[in-house]
């Protein structure tokens, strides 16, 4: 019975090496070499499977609105309670204000379709040309956010200028059976 377990969980893991295409000598249950030095053996190849996985997930979970602004809100409780250097900080001791790098902008343009998550105004300069871009906090800077990439959305300048402080899932995002209570 043993045996046939042990084959089960080795077969698991071959299985996840080859979708990922990542090579790896197989164990041999006949052989005297335990598991336990197959894995230490290997250990080089899991660390490679293991950061394809959290690079999967994490472009899952990017796509998550909800999730996003569940995960930045549970955040609030450690950014209160850290104590950060003094330069990164403003007046009011909240995380300063950074400028959003480039790649950052295309992946949550790409990731909110090139449209306001508001009111869902196309902002991709094919409908209206006169359209700006505003990217934008899910939970704002004064209510404890940060200037994490899984923190910043994309709003027309309407509704960027007009919701003030306020947290929530935006319309664009919610499901025909309503959202889940934050």
């Amino acid at each position: 019975m043993v045996a046939i377990l042990k084959i089960i969980i080795f077969e698991k893991w071959y299985y996840l090496f080859e979708s990922y295409r990542i090579e790896l000598n197989k164990f041999d249950l006949d052989n005297n070499l335990e598991a336990i030095d197959w894995f230490d053996s290997n250990f080089h190849k899991f660390v490679e499977l293991f950061d394809a996985l959290a690079d999967e997930i994490f472009y899952i979970l990017f796509a998550n609105r909800q999730f996003l602004l569940k995960f930045n809100t549970l955040l609030i409780k450690t950014v209160k309670v850290t104590n950060f250097p003094a330069n990164f900080l403003n007046t009011k001791a909240r995380i300063k204000r950074t400028s959003i790098p480039k790649w950052v902008k295309s992946a949550v343009f790409h990731r909110d379709k090139g449209r306001c998550v508001f009111c869902n105004t196309d902002l991709t300069g094919i409908v209206n040309t006169l359209t700006i871009l505003n990217y934008d906090h899910i939970v704002p800077l004064d209510l404890f956010g940060t200037n994490d990439p899984c923190n910043i959305q994309l709003t027309c300048e309407s509704c960027n200028k007009s919701k003030k402080i306020k947290m929530g899932p935006p319309v664009i995002y919610t499901y025909l059976g309503g959202h889940d209570k934050f």
